[in-house]
């Protein structure tokens, strides 16, 4: 079962209707410092931000500059971000198959599958865990933008779980933030999602029944984290480099000159 953390006001930003919308700032860090508040941003499916008045002001406000999609071009055209007018866009997916092609998330399909073949998929996702931190181009330009001081930026994926909380993990991580703070946030998806992840096990249990193992598959895939899969990640950057600043100097051309910036920037 996900772990179920109490959502903190200052983490989750006050949409109507977009789940999952947060920022980073405000964890301790390093050298005694915080992540400044106002400049890192997380969240699922965007076009969920623009629901209502009240929710298209409040994104407006943030005052963006970049907004890295980490999203198949699939999921993209199934579902667009809205257009912000002055905002940079950085459209690159961040799990690609073994040919380099985008790898879709499509729930229609999911509907057709055997308990055994979903199973297979909740595998395949949490395998996918231990590539993300490595020769990922779309975290390569997350980074690019961030060492640029291109914030207000906000990263986003559909659910604003696997690929993003990886995202986030790793900006954490090279902030200074400890591998507690940067686990609980990961896992904040899990109260944030509550609403969604309630709505399709009543939706799921009428298609399939209560009964039926591939309802909670289903919405395992789609709402919940939990602390296992995060640890895939992480200890595949352990086993790799004898440091994380290695793992960032050779991931991401961040070296210690650098790494110095982006603190200087980003913390307080």
């Amino acid at each position: 079962m996900p772990q179920i953390f109490a959502v903190p006001a200052e983490r989750v930003l006050p949409f109507e209707k977009a789940e999952n919308f947060r920022q980073l700032g405000g964890y301790p860090a390093a050298d005694g410092r915080r992540v400044r508040c106002g400049l890192l941003y997380r969240s699922g499916a965007l076009a969920d931000a623009v629901c209502t008045p009240h929710d298209r002001a409040l994104l407006e406000s943030l005052g963006l500059r970049v907004v890295c999609d980490f999203r198949s071009a699939f999921e993209r055209g199934y579902k667009p971000d809205p257009e912000l007018p002055g905002v940079v866009r950085q459209d690159i997916a961040a799990i690609r198959d073994s040919g380099g092609g985008d790898v879709n998330f499509d729930i229609a399909s999911f509907f057709t599958m055997t308990a055994d073949q979903l199973a297979e998929v909740l595998h395949q996702v949490q395998s996918s865990y231990a590539a993300l931190p490595f020769n990922n181009p779309a975290y390569r330009g997350m980074f690019a933008h961030l060492l640029n001081g291109d914030a207000p930026l906000l990263f986003h994926c559909t659910a604003g779980k696997d690929r993003t909380g990886v995202a986030a993990a790793l900006i954490l991580l090279a902030l200074g933030v400890s591998r507690e703070d940067v686990m609980e946030d990961y896992l904040l998806t899990n109260p944030c999602r509550a609403v969604t992840r309630a709505a399709l096990r009543e939706k799921f249990a009428a298609r399939f029944g209560s009964s039926d193992p591939r309802r909670d598959q289903i919405v395992e895939v789609f709402t919940g984290v939990t602390a296992e899969s995060l640890q895939l990640a992480l200890d595949a950057v352990d086993r790799a480099y004898p440091t994380f600043e290695a793992y960032l100097e050779d991931q991401y051309g961040i070296d210690a000159a650098a790494l110095g910036r982006l603190r200087q920037m980003y913390l307080e």
